[in-house]
């Protein structure tokens, strides 16, 4: 069986592209930031994922058998994480 890992699996383009994956056979293994999905399938995984947390990821990555795809279907802003210097210009 092939295995994909699929991040941001509650909802939207991951929720929608895991049931495809599912129809054909695959195990996936998803996350969401409170490990939570609507979709219920035998052959499906689901974790709780902060792609903000660098020690979160890191054992979410050791935990993982051998994967044929992963997808990342999550939006993360940065930015109201962490400090990054950015400079906006606006020409009137």
């Amino acid at each position: 069986m092939n295995t994909l890992v699929i991040t941001g699996i509650s909802r939207g383009i991951g929720l929608e592209t895991a049931k495809i994956f599912l129809a054909n056979g695959w195990l996936v293994i998803g996350t969401s930031t409170n490990g939570h999905t609507p979709l219920k399938h035998k052959n499906l995984q689901i974790h709780p994922l902060n792609l903000v947390d660098s020690e979160q990821i890191n054992h979410f990555a050791k935990q993982l058998p051998k994967i044929d795809v992963l997808i990342n279907s999550t939006w993360t802003s940065f930015l109201s994480h962490q400090t990054i210097g950015i400079t906006v210009r606006r020409d009137h």
